[in-house]
C-alpha cells in the first residue's frame, strides 16, 4: 500500500493508482469474467476488501474509499 497521507497534497498519479487499482480492479475484473461465470453452477465471485478501508486514517485517506466500497461487490450463478 503506497502513503497517501491527506494532511499535505496528493500526488495525482498516486490518487490515479490507487483508485485503478483498488475500484476499477474488482470492477474490471468482474466484467471479463461475468459471462463465463454465468454459464457455471453454483458460480461465486468474492472480492476481499481491507479493514483499512474502515479505519479513518490521514496517510490512507485515498485508499481507503476504494477498498470500502469493494465490500459489498459479489456475484453468484442462478440469482440474477
Amino acid at each position: 500500500m503506497q502513503i497517501d497521507d491527506a494532511s499535505a497534497p496528493i500526488d495525482d498519479g498516486l490518487l490515479v493508482s490507487i483508485v485503478t487499482t483498488n475500484l476499477m480492479g474488482p470492477i474490471r475484473l468482474t466484467s471479463a469474467l461475468i459471462e463465463h461465470l454465468k454459464k457455471q453452477d453454483g458460480a461465486v465471485l468474492i472480492h476481499m476488501s481491507s479493514g483499512l478501508g474502515f479505519v479513518p486514517l490521514a496517510l490512507t485517506a485515498v485508499y481507503r474509499p476504494p477498498r470500502r466500497h469493494c465490500t459489498p461487490i459479489h456475484f453468484r450463478s442462478g440469482t440474477g
